[in-house]
């Protein structure tokens, strides 16, 4: 009921407000209205002032002038016609001058009238005179009669006009009259100049002149506004004085001919201004009385203008309108609301409380001094307690908060949670509390401020026991911790063991290159292979094994440097042309066009994948071959995918068990490892490497048909500062220039092998067997580079680098210091950078490796010019 009533009230004050602002219209437009009738009347008033002004100028000038007068009495009292027409003549010839002001003025009636009522002269018709016209122009008449001067509007046959008549004395002997007139034309068209926004039209009424001839007989025709009224022929009037009507003006007299209020009003002579709207646009439509000079009404100046201020009135009425609605429709919802908030409030109460009373956390709320106010069940028997009246009104944190001492109490400036006063944050944290029989527990809490304007006037706590939350997070950290440690151990045991092994895979690898370098007979060198292939396929399975563990760990990271694909597939050719031949195989190797020639990728991890991939592919293929192609599948803008196929004639593999060949440790099946070998990482490792270079890796196969293995990675466009870089790196090799190299190596069969591989590039370096040997070597002779073990007795090769940049090695202290070193770890690269050494060199040693090294430390420093 109380909702239907409010519904009732806010529309009766709906409607209320809509008749205000309705009635508020009205009073803007009525004022609107008024304004625009007043403007007419005083641009009406102001254009017979112009006009009477003027006309009074001109018939004093007839006045005062003695041979104007003159000419007028000698042909008004002369009985000879032809005298008469030289006299006229003379006066039209005297007065023309003024009658072209007059025109110039937009007065278009000039003319001089007998004492008996006959016009003598008509300067506008001069050939027309002598008719008789103070019979039908009472104004005329009226003059003639008193011998006193007039003015006002009159009406003729001819036309209405606003005349002004003077009579005429000579040597105090009465001749006649001159009269000056402006028709409503011309009178119009003066008002136009003062109000340009204006179109003017004048209508009189019929009955003023019906009695002087026939209508048909004059210059006057029917009007649109009113049977009642007719307007001048705009055919009877000058060229300069003809303005057609408006096609918008004819159409808005139709509607106040169709209004029958007007029609009353017209005849009734008030004054009528409307708003009207015709073609899409409000006009303001004005029509002002015109009286004669005996103050009867004779017509009307009807005058239009486009209303723009209708529509802003008609805009901010609607506008007005809508706002309120929106307003009361606001204002219905807020109440219904309201009402609606009020009957949920008592429900929400009820449903809280049954909330409180039933959650299994402890929530209790104090006030402004901490003392508390609420308390649901939980909390009472989280804290041992079993009745409300037991906490009610006392402070919270002396009654079970935990002091730092691990008693019952604590100040509330040193308690976190009481902060909340303060700050207004809220808090949330682990706490302990006091049980009523003294047991203690860990909670979490979260400590919510009850703000009301701008303080805070009290807290809601909620909290729940974490005791055995703690417990368990106390030994998941042990476990992680135990788990950290055994990785650890794992890192620094792979790290270990690469060192063990790289270090004798040093001499045996380095001798055996050297040993290839040698005459050797065909028997000797199937020997040096066998053992050269042999060891690169042991260190195949330590860089597995050390690639598995850094993509383990997250530690592997591609490169984006020049990448020249064509270059890159010549070089695997080359590397696995001796396997291929081996086994008797053919291997191709084609990249398509498309395929740009220099790219930024990491060309390491490219080689790496494509070596497993066609390492696989000849271990597992007999007969047949292996053919390479390189496509380009996706290009956008300077993005590149490239896809890489790798198709051989092998033993091919079960569909079902494609699934298992890219997971760690795993083959097809067992007797593939006892037959070919291998961890079974490769494939494991070749797929994380494809992924982190944004690529793919995938394989089809048929059992006994053979296999197609397939890796794709993206890389990015070579700008010309890359391509310039690459064509220079990929220039034929110049000549090393000449240094004098140092090297620090404990160990002797890694002596030899560097010292062998130096002396074939034409170095001969001195060596020290640890560091303290390597500083004395420094402080006594220049070197260029030095090449550093890292793990030596007496002093290692981290402690000497920094001894070096110290400045204990002599002048020596920015010396090239090049890392040798069998730890191919990530972090044991990382610690060679950080205790100041320059570069990084993996055992075991490989030429190619050694020499970009030295082209890249040993610069030929140009010769000074004879400038500098």
């Amino acid at each position: 009921m109380t909702r239907w009533l409010s519904l009732i009230l806010l529309l009766m004050l709906e409607v209320m407000i809509i008749s205000l602002l309705f009635f508020n219209q009205e009073q803007k437009e009525e004022q609107e209205l008024g304004r625009a009738l007043d403007s007419v009347r005083i641009s009406y008033q102001a254009a017979l002032q112009v006009q009477d002004t003027a006309m009074y100028s001109a018939l004093q000038e007839v006045i005062l002038r003695q041979d104007i007068l003159a000419a007028f009495a000698a042909g008004v009292w002369s009985n000879d016609a032809e005298e008469q027409d030289g006299f006229r003549k003379k006066l039209y010839n005297l007065l023309y001058p003024t009658y072209q002001r007059l025109l110039d003025g937009n007065m278009t009636q000039f003319a001089f009238h007998t004492l008996d009522g006959h016009n003598y002269l008509r300067f506008q018709q001069p050939d027309k005179y002598g008719d008789m016209l103070g019979a039908i122009r009472p104004l005329l008449a009226q003059v003639i009669d008193t011998n006193q001067a007039t003015k006002g509007f009159e009406l003729g046959i001819f036309g209405g006009a606003f005349r002004f008549i003077y009579p005429l004395s000579l040597n105090g002997q009465r001749l006649g009259v001159v009269e000056a007139g402006s028709s409503f034309a011309a009178l119009g068209k003066t008002m136009l100049t003062l109000t340009p926004h204006y179109e003017y039209t004048f209508i009189m009424r019929r009955d003023v002149i019906k009695n002087m001839v026939n209508l048909s007989q004059t210059v006057y025709e029917p009007t649109l506004i009113h049977n009642y009224f007719i307007t001048e022929s705009s055919r009877a009037l000058p060229a300069a004085l003809q303005r057609p009507l408006s096609a918008d003006f004819i159409a808005l007299e139709e509607q106040l001919k169709n209004d029958d209020d007007v029609q009353k009003e017209m005849l009734s002579g008030q004054a009528i201004s409307r708003y009207l709207l015709t073609n899409g646009r409000w006009y303001s439509v004005n029509l002002l009385p015109v009286n004669d000079v005996n103050q009867k009404h004779i017509g009307y100046v009807v005058a239009i203008t486009i209303a723009n201020e209708i529509a802003h009135i008609q805009n901010e009425f609607w506008i007005s309108a809508f706002v309120s609605s929106i307003f009361m429709f606001v204002l219905g919802l807020l109440l219904w609301r309201a009402q609606r908030e009020a009957k949920l409030r008592g429900e929400q109460q009820k449903r809280m409380q049954i909330i409180t009373d039933t959650v299994g956390d402890g929530l209790y709320v104090v006030n402004e001094l901490g003392e508390i106010i609420f308390i649901n069940p939980a909390a009472l028997q989280l804290l041992g307690y079993t009745s409300e009246q037991q906490v009610m009104g006392q402070k919270a944190a002396s009654l079970f908060y935990v002091n730092a001492e691990g008693g019952r109490g604590i100040d509330p400036l040193a308690c976190p949670i009481c902060r909340v006063f303060k700050t207004g944050i809220p808090f949330r944290g682990d706490f302990k509390f006091m049980r009523v029989d003294d047991t203690q527990f860990d909670i979490e809490i979260v400590s919510q401020p009850v703000i009301q304007g701008q303080s805070v006037t009290g807290l809601a706590m909620l909290f729940r026991d974490v005791t055995s939350r703690n417990a368990i997070q106390t030994e998941i950290i042990a476990a992680r911790e135990l788990a950290e440690q055994a990785s650890a151990s794992k890192s620094a045991f792979l790290a270990n063991m690469s060192h063990e092994i790289r270090t004798p895979m040093n001499g045996v690898l380095g001798m055996t290159a050297l040993l290839q370098e040698t005459p050797l007979n065909e028997e000797q060198k199937d020997y040096v292979q066998t053992i050269r292939s042999s060891g690169d396929a042991l260190l195949t399975v330590i860089d597995d094994i050390l690639d598995y563990s850094k993509i383990e760990a997250g530690m592997m990271t591609i490169e984006s440097a020049p990448l020249d694909i064509r270059a890159l597939f010549k070089d695997i050719q080359r590397l696995m042309h001796w396997r291929v031949e081996q086994k008797g195989l053919r291997l191709s190797l084609r990249i398509t066009d498309a395929v740009p020639h220099i790219v930024l990728g990491d060309s390491v991890r490219v080689r790496q994948v494509l070596l497993n991939l066609i390492g696989n592919a000849i271990k597992f293929t007999d007969q047949g071959g292996i053919e390479v192609v390189a496509l380009l599948p996706y290009h956008s803008g300077d993005s590149f995918k490239i896809r890489v196929e790798v198709k051989d004639t092998g033993i091919g593999i079960a569909e079902d068990k494609i699934n298992r060949l890219f997971k760690s440790f795993s083959q097809v099946d067992d007797s593939t490892t006892r037959r070919f070998g291998g961890t079974g990482l490769g494939l494991s490792i070749s797929k994380r490497l494809a992924e982190l270079m944004h690529g793919e890796i995938g394989a089809t196969s048929i059992e006994g048909k053979g296999s197609v293995f397939w890796f794709s990675f993206m890389v990015r466009a070579a700008g010309n500062e890359t391509l310039k870089e690459t064509e220079t790196l990929s220039s034929s090799i110049q000549e090393l220039p000449p240094a004098r190299l140092l090297l620090v190596e404990d160990n002797l069969v890694n002596q030899k092998v560097a010292m062998a591989m130096l002396s074939k590039l034409g170095y001969k370096p001195d060596i020290a067997n640890n560091g303290k040997e390597a500083l004395e070597l420094l402080r006594e002779h220049d070197y260029d580079l030095v090449f550093m073990d890292c793990q030596m007795p007496v002093m290692d090769g981290f402690d000497t680098t920094r001894a070096i940049r110290a400045g204990f090695g002599g002048r020596n202290a920015q010396i090239t210091v090049v890392a040798l070193t069998a730890n191919a770890m990530k972090e044991d690269q990382d610690a060679c950078y950080a205790s100041g050494m320059t570069d990084y060199l993996s055992k075991p040693l490989q030429m190619p490796a050694l020499v970009a090294i030295l082209k890249k430390h040993l610069v030929v420093e140009p010769l000074p010019t004879s400038e500098s």
